[in-house]
């Protein structure tokens, strides 16, 4: 093991820095994925404002590591824009630092969904009829669109 290895293992036996470490890498890797997704969809950040009818400033802070005040309603809002889902769990450290190892352009780039029944698998079929079914999916639809972009405005 290099001399550097061993320090950043050596890091890691501090919580502190254990968790700085993940905050700072979560919040980077969002920004960088919404600003990544945003140039592939060829749209500017007006045109992306205009798609959630913010002003162009909400797009800026969405793109900004420091801003870190993203909730999970703002992350789902904007995969409803971007046509993608989204996907939260908690992980262990080596499969964490093993995920964002890679910070390409390429690794963060997510295709729109296109209609590709194909993906869907039985068991996908039988959840989302069981999610269906719920009444917190109906009041999810009920309340779709970006209502807590909306808001960010304000923020």
């Amino acid at each position: 093991m290099s001399a550097s290895q061993e320090s950043l293992v050596q890091k890691f036996q501090n919580k502190r820095y254990r968790d700085a470490f993940v905050a700072s890498r979560v919040r980077n890797w969002i920004a960088y994925q919404i600003r990544t997704i945003r140039n592939q969809r060829d749209w500017s950040q007006v045109k992306f404002a205009k798609k959630i009818g913010k002003p162009q400033s909400v797009i800026s802070r969405l793109e900004d590591p420091s801003y870190g005040k993203l909730t999970v309603q703002t992350l789902l809002d904007l995969a409803a824009t971007f046509n993608s889902a989204l996907v939260i769990k908690f992980v262990d450290f080596s499969s964490f630092t093993r995920q964002m190892a890679d910070v390409s352009t390429e690794a963060m780039l997510v295709d729109e969904y296109k209609g590709d029944d194909s993906l869907l698998s039985t068991r996908v079929l039988e959840l989302a009829n069981q999610v269906a079914g719920s009444r917190r999916f109906a009041a999810l639809q009920g309340n779709a669109g970006n209502s807590t972009v909306q808001q960010m405005a304000g923020s």
